[in-house]
Order: structure tokens, then C-alpha cells, then sequence
């Protein structure tokens, strides 16, 4: 097909950084270049807005925004504007806490100026119409594709020994609430002398971090290690017998669905967007407490088939309904509808 919309310009909050909403960009400006776009990637809470991002910004044909409202923010900030159609990818964040805000009319006219807005579930959708109804024809729902690249480097990681071995892909940040899991996790080790849990994620939040440090020196069987590379996750996930994901709330964790693809067996907390990708008792468990969670994992540790065969399930599903082709499908499908009404 004969593209009408060739160049995009793709606004993330960060791209260096390893966090959730840099896989993300990475990801959809990956599968974008793929098909033939022409990508300019500019992370706003990471670069300064220069002559050449204008430039970039002025050959658009459509910008691509990634979390409305910490670009908002950072838009009103620099007075940069904004004169092409524009599609939102919304997260966890602008749904679960920048619409719940006091002031939240503040983002209405953006949003429903803008092309589409994609979020990553059906939660995700309801919460943004019992908020703003009028927004419902334009909320698109695009769930995230697994994305972790074969970069040909091979760096070995200095993973812990142990087993079993839970991991909890989460950078330290409070909503992550990455203690959580340690209590329940006390209780295994009873039965499990040898159980280690390793906490992998960037370093965000200097008193959880401080508070962490301190944990391990009295709980040395609990590990951290900062952020790695999407190319070096394969190795971290293929390390663990169990996934989990601890998040008070969350848009789409792409660590479970990572996770999955290695056929690992994942425990999500009951928040929306680990119940947008988890079907609780076939392809992973959802845990509401502690007790929940130390049932669940004693099940997964307990039942070797039990654990690989929702392990396969996970597989299965993740490629069913999180393939990358098929997410850049589904943009590519709203950037040319758009650009064959202009």
C-alpha cells in the first residue's frame, strides 16, 4: 500500500532510561520502522527540546504521544506546539492516576482532540469513558506486543544461586510496592531453605532503595540488580521458575507478558492490567493478599506440571494476542485512515 502518512514523531517521557514506558517506545518505534515509517524519537523527560526536534516536529506527518499527561506537563512547560493530528498511547499512569486527579478536566480537550487514543485493555477503556463518556468512539484497544531484541552482543549476568527462584521485574518506585511479596515468601522458605528472589529494575526512588539495602543485610537470600537491556531479559527470565508482579495498579506489564513467552509461570496482583493479560488458574494467578499469594506459589511449587503447563498456556496465549506484528498492524491501520482524510 501506498503510505499516505510516512513520518511520525514519537514523544516519549523516556527512552534511555529501562522502565516500562522506554520498552514501550522502543517496541512500537521498532515494529514502526519495520513497516516503512520514517521514526523521530524525542524523550521529553530525558533531552533537551532543541532546533532539530522542532525540525523533526515541522516534517512530521503525525506525532504519537506517550503518556498524555507527563507530556502535557512537560508541552506547557517549553511552549511547544502542537499543529499535527496526534494519536495518544495512554499507560498505566495517566489511567490509574492523572484521571483520577483533582483537576483532571485539565487533560479533557486534548484528549478528545486527538486522532485516537489507545489504551491496553478493556479496563483501561471503561475507566477512561466513566470519565470522559464523550471520548468513546476515539479509545482504541491496541494490547502491547512482546518486544526483546537479539542485539548479537553476548554479556553473561551475575545471576543469584538458589532455587526456586522468584523474580519481580519492577523498577523501585512506590506503586511497584516490591516488599510485598516478601512476607509470603518467608513463610516458603520454611519449606524451601534454598528460595531466592531477585528484584531486577532501575534504581527510581533513593529511600527504596535505602530501605531495600537494608532488608537484604538482615534477608540476604533476597537479591537486586539494576536495569539491563531488553537484549539481556531473555537470560534473566530463563534464570527464574516463577514471575510475579506486585504492582498496587498497572497499565499492561510487559515483564509478565516477557515472562510468559519464556513459558514461566506468573503471580499478578489483582490490579486491572495484570487481569487484562492473566486468566487466574489457567495461564497465571491473580493474588488479592499475602495469604493468596503464598497458596499460589506453594501451588506452583508443589505441582512441577501444574507450573509447566501453565507455563505452556502462557505461551500460547502471548502469542495469540500479544504479537508485535499485529500491534503495529493496528497503528499502522489508524495513522493511514487519518491520513486518507486529510
Amino acid at each position: 500500500m501506498n503510505k499516505t502518512v510516512k513520518k511520525i514523531m514519537f514523544f516519549t517521557p523516556y527512552y534511555s532510561q529501562s522502565r516500562g514506558n522506554s520498552t514501550t517506545a522502543k517496541r512500537i518505534e521498532a515494529g514502526l520502522r519495520q513497516e516503512g515509517y520514517h521514526v523521530s524519537v524525542f524523550a521529553y523527560d530525558e533531552s533537551a527540546w532543541s532546533a532539530s526536534s522542532q525540525q523533526m516536529l515541522d516534517e512530521a506527518d503525525i506525532v504519537h504521544i506517550l503518556h498524555f499527561g507527563r507530556f502535557m506537563e512537560w508541552q506547557q512547560m517549553y511552549s511547544v506546539k502542537l499543529d499535527k493530528p496526534y494519536v495518544i498511547t495512554s499507560g498505566g499512569t495517566d489511567v490509574n492516576h492523572s484521571l483520577q486527579s483533582e483537576d483532571s478536566g485539565k487533560y479533557h480537550d486534548f484528549l478528545l482532540n486527538a486522532v485516537a487514543v489507545i489504551v491496553f485493555s478493556l479496563d483501561a477503556r471503561q475507566t477512561l469513558i466513566s470519565v470522559l463518556p464523550e471520548l468513546e468512539k476515539k479509545i482504541k484497544i491496541i494490547p502491547q506486543g512482546v518486544y526483546l531484541p537479539d542485539t548479537g552482543v553476548s554479556q553473561t549476568l551475575e545471576l543469584p544461586a538458589g532455587s526456586p527462584r522468584f523474580l519481580l521485574p519492577a523498577g523501585l518506585r512506590s506503586v511497584k510496592d516490591i516488599f510485598f511479596a516478601i512476607r509470603p515468601l518467608l513463610q516458603l522458605r520454611s519449606e524451601y531453605k534454598d528460595l531466592t528472589l531477585l528484584i531486577i529494575g532501575a534504581k527510581l526512588d533513593e529511600d527504596i532503595y535505602h530501605r531495600l539495602t537494608l532488608i537484604q543485610k538482615k534477608l540476604p537470600w533476597i537479591h537486586y540488580h539494576p536495569a539491563v537491556e531488553l537484549s539481556q531479559m531473555p537470560e534473566v527470565y530463563k534464570w527464574s521458575d516463577v514471575v510475579i508482579n506486585t504492582s498496587i495498579s498497572e497499565g499492561q506489564p510487559t515483564s509478565l507478558l516477557e515472562a510468559m513467552s519464556f513459558q514461566k509461570p506468573v503471580l499478578g496482583r489483582n490490579n486491572g492490567g495484570n487481569r487484562s493479560i492473566i486468566d487466574h488458574q489457567e495461564n497465571g494467578f491473580i493474588f488479592c493478599d499475602s495469604d493468596d499469594f503464598f497458596h499460589y506459589a506453594k501451588v506452583l511449587l508443589s505441582n512441577k506440571n501444574a507450573a509447566e503447563q501453565m507455563g505452556e498456556k502462557g505461551e500460547a496465549y502471548v502469542k495469540k494476542h500479544h504479537d508485535i506484528q499485529q500491534e503495529i498492524f493496528l497503528y499502522d491501520k489508524i495513522y493511514q485512515t487519518k491520513g486518507e482524510q486529510r
